[in-house]
């Protein structure tokens, strides 16, 4: 569990470490979670708490919600938009609340719900839309700022 900020400590772990530098070399980020009583799991919150204030900063994220009822993680989906804002990541518009998720699956783990398969298809096609629009602006700035010091 969170003991004190990650730039505040004196002798983080190898994990914590390995887990920031990971998200912070990555362009965009997935996060699949399930929802608990209309919430994300603590667990998930105290990861998020160790990032350091520029490790998700424009970084689009996709957030894909799962219950086993109900409304797909309607709660825990919008308070991940709001917590992953406060990081300084871009939430993607679209969203994947996925309801009554073991019945999306056969008895081998396969994808047996086709409709849900448009879904998830056009999801992560967005995600990448974001990401690599991204990407290609970080890119650009680069090279203009490289540039201007060049001249």
């Amino acid at each position: 569990m969170l003991e004190e900020r990650l730039q505040d400590s004196l002798n983080p772990s190898n994990n914590v470490l390995q887990f920031c530098s990971k998200l912070g070399q990555a362009d965009g980020i997935l996060l699949v979670t399930p929802e608990y009583k209309n919430g994300y799991p603590g667990v998930l919150k105290n990861a998020l708490d160790y990032l350091e204030p520029q490790a998700l900063k424009y970084k689009p994220i996709g957030i894909c919600t799962v219950s086993s009822g109900g409304f797909g993680g309607l709660d825990c989906l919008a308070q991940l938009r709001l917590v992953s804002l406060a990081l300084g990541a871009l939430p993607i518009p679209d969203k994947l609340p996925v309801t009554n998720v073991k019945e999306l699956f056969d008895e081998n783990g396969n994808l047996s719900d086709l409709k849900f398969k448009t879904r998830l298809e056009s999801f992560i096609n967005e995600l990448i839309w974001y990401t690599e629009a991204m990407v290609n602006q970080k890119q650009s700035i680069s090279l203009v700022k490289k540039s201007s010091s060049q001249q």
